[in-house]
């Protein structure tokens, strides 16, 4: 959180903040596959722990600047679209791969986290993405919408490894993030004990197999379509 504002009121972002979790929360409700009983919600509210943890969700990008925030949050797109990623994984296998296939359209989601567009922008021109100035922003024709897309999609992939090292890292190893993720989508009462998941890893048995190489590839194999 911020907690102090520049002449122009707008929230200055510090090296020792962090992005929490109720500030990221309704962004995952929205857009996680989420149940009504909200069970998934474990799993994000957790792994996003994780990240805090591993400084992926405090100030570590940009000393003193306010485009760390836009970072950050594209981190929690990017954590949403690897777990979406074992529906995409299930496929055809499992009852999962009906329920969600594809990511919603990509700007939404920066809506949903109040990134500004024009943030990415700045984001891309720091990181050597745009052959471009500051300064001429307003002007820029060639920064158009579908090229700040691709930009803000680039900048998704490029903490992919990060983030997975995180959340492995947290629940115990590939094994135990695989068994983490196929229990997510059960109630308390329903998650099945690890050995009884790893043991039965079979081509086509209900897609534990195919969600299991989608962990040990590191969880990076998921489209936006």
């Amino acid at each position: 959180m911020t907690d102090i504002t520049d002449k122009d009121e707008a929230p200055i972002w510090h090296e020792t903040e962090i992005l929490e979790w109720f500030q990221v929360e309704r962004f995952f409700e929205e857009y996680g596959s989420v149940m009504l009983d909200r069970r998934e919600i474990r799993w994000y509210q957790e792994s996003w722990g994780a990240l805090k943890r591993a400084n992926l969700a405090s100030h570590t990008e940009f000393d003193d600047d306010e485009l760390a925030e836009t970072v950050i949050k594209l981190r929690a797109v990017c954590l949403l679209a690897m777990y979406l990623g074992i529906y995409q994984a299930a496929g055809q296998y499992s009852e999962w791969g009906g329920d969600f296939c594809s990511h919603e359209f990509f700007e939404s989601y920066l809506e949903s986290l109040n990134v500004d567009i024009g943030d990415i922008w700045f984001v891309g021109v720091r990181k050597g993405m745009l052959e471009t100035s500051y300064d001429s922003y307003e002007e820029d024709e060639e920064a158009d919408d579908e090229q700040l897309n691709d930009i803000a999609m680039q900048l998704v992939r490029e903490d992919n490894g990060a983030i997975f090292s995180a959340i492995r890292d947290h629940y115990g190893g590939n094994t135990e993030l695989f068994v983490s993720l196929w229990n997510s989508r059960f109630t308390l009462d329903e998650i099945e004990p690890k050995l009884e998941i790893v043991n039965y890893l079979r081509p086509g048995d209900d897609g534990k197999l195919e969600v299991w190489a989608y962990v040990e590839n590191g969880m990076k194999d998921w489209s936006w379509i």
